[in-house]
């Protein structure tokens, strides 16, 4: 049985500011960890190098790390855990003709090091019989993952046609090894378009979670809920008023919360955002 829930939104304001234009080469920034207190990680998306840059608050690169056995077929996603250990998601699927995807899992020390040797969790979608499916059934592709000590949470990013704003959760374990991702529950964020409404990243803020997509972020409190449970869960949202090509999202220790765009023909470089926001009262 199919299991899906509504997500209740209310509305909180806040405020972006532009800390830097990335260096020219993390055009397709499309992953992003607070990395120490002055420096951040990010990654390109598919097609580029396997390479994850470290880049300070001018957006210039500090150090790049390389591997022994990775390739960015299309690198989606950044996250870190308690324990240092670092993840890359090549979980992109934009044609949805993907029959295995891949987090690779490497510990933080071995940020600026070449070849690294990196873990490897490879999983599938058990559920997905066409390649690609149907339009209709166009929900395969991802762009976010979450990591909660021996469990991954994968967050797909909805291309269906008629789109229907719905990202559905499944669950890997955090072991290397090749999986079938299950299939937890499906939620709805909001409905208009999938360029600006489907889901582009996630990251924990302390115990809740903030989702991205290209036109909001959504402040969900009842992480447990969501992770665990089929229960109605409330979030609230940050609506931006120009549309970005928003790719990333991370929050540092202290409560600060960072963003990336890609480079776009119309805006210009890829960029470093700080994001502020309180809830609106």
């Amino acid at each position: 049985m199919v299991l899906f829930f509504l997500l209740s939104h209310t509305c909180f304001a806040g405020k972006l500011k532009i800390l830097s234009r990335l260096a020219p080469l993390l055009s397709e920034s499309s992953g992003l960890i607070v990395f120490t207190d002055s420096t951040w990680l990010t990654i390109n998306d598919g097609n580029n190098e396997p390479i994850v840059f470290e880049i300070n608050i001018k957006g210039k690169i500090v150090s790049q790390t390389t591997f022994l056995n990775a390739e960015n077929f299309d690198w989606e996603e950044l996250q870190i855990d308690k324990a240092g250990f670092i993840y890359i998601g090549d979980i992109g699927n934009n044609k949805q003709s993907r029959n295995s995807l891949t987090i690779y899992k490497f510990h933080r020390d071995d940020i600026g090091s070449e070849k690294v040797s990196t873990q490897q969790i490879h999983f599938y979608y058990p559920d997905q019989n066409h390649f690609p499916p149907k339009r209709s059934d166009r929900n395969y592709d991802s762009e976010a993952f979450l990591v909660q000590r021996d469990s991954i949470f994968i967050f797909t990013k909805d291309w269906s046609k008629p789109f229907n704003g719905i990202s559905n959760i499944y669950f890997v374990p955090n072991s290397p090894g090749r999986y079938a991702a299950v299939f937890l529950r499906g939620f709805q964020t909001n409905s208009n378009s999938p360029y600006r409404d489907a889901v582009t990243s996630v990251c924990w803020f302390g115990s809740d979670i903030l989702l991205l997509s290209y036109g909001a972020i959504y402040l969900i409190n009842d992480a447990m809920q969501l992770l665990h449970t089929p229960n109605f869960v409330q979030s609230k949202r940050f609506i931006f008023k120009r549309l970005k090509q928003f790719e990333a999202i991370a929050a540092s220790p202290d409560g600060k919360i960072y963003l990336t765009t890609e480079k776009h023909r119309l805006l210009g470089r890829a960029k470093l955002y700080l994001w502020t926001g309180t809830e609106k009262k």
